[in-house]
């Protein structure tokens, strides 16, 4: 998912990728935690507690497991929505064909954007002003259509 994403925003400029190794804090609710891709556009701030602890990411995504699904979906997202400069976040299930875009509207509530769940879909991702075909988010996979649902052991 990060090179996917990195590969876009190469034509675009202005923001980087990083893969799960980059710490993001959220020093209003104390969270440190590291999100599957996480996209920041403009300087790199830190926190003042780890200096190597990102707090202004833009876009934060997370792939979905059986074991993580409910937390990031649920307190995960409630604990990102303190972060003033995250403007969306993407959530792709790892075991079936399935994205869920949330952005941040100008108002300030958050609102579900996109569900789209088909090969042949794209999601739009506004703060990034790219569209990420599903065909590529799902390429290294075994997944073939929303209907099939990877059994895990």
């Amino acid at each position: 998912m990060e090179f996917i994403l990195r590969a876009h925003l190469r034509k675009r400029g202005g923001c980087e990728t990083f893969s799960s190794d980059q710490r993001v804090h959220i020093p209003e609710n104390g969270l440190f935690t590291y999100p599957d891709v996480v996209v920041l556009c403009g300087k790199i701030g830190a926190s003042d507690d780890d200096e190597d602890s990102l707090v202004n990411p833009t876009v934060i995504v997370e792939v979905l497991s059986k074991r993580t699904a409910s937390y990031d979906r649920g307190e995960k997202f409630q604990l990102y929505r303190h972060i003033p400069t995250l403007r969306e976040y993407l959530l792709v299930d790892s075991r079936k064909v399935a994205v869920t875009l949330h952005r941040k509207t100008e108002a300030g509530p958050w609102m579900l954007v996109s569900e789209v769940n088909r090969f042949d879909d794209s999601i739009f991702l506004e703060s990034l002003a790219c569209s990420l075909p599903l065909r590529e988010i799902y390429l290294n996979s075994n997944l073939t259509d929303s209907l099939y649902i990877l059994r895990e052991p």
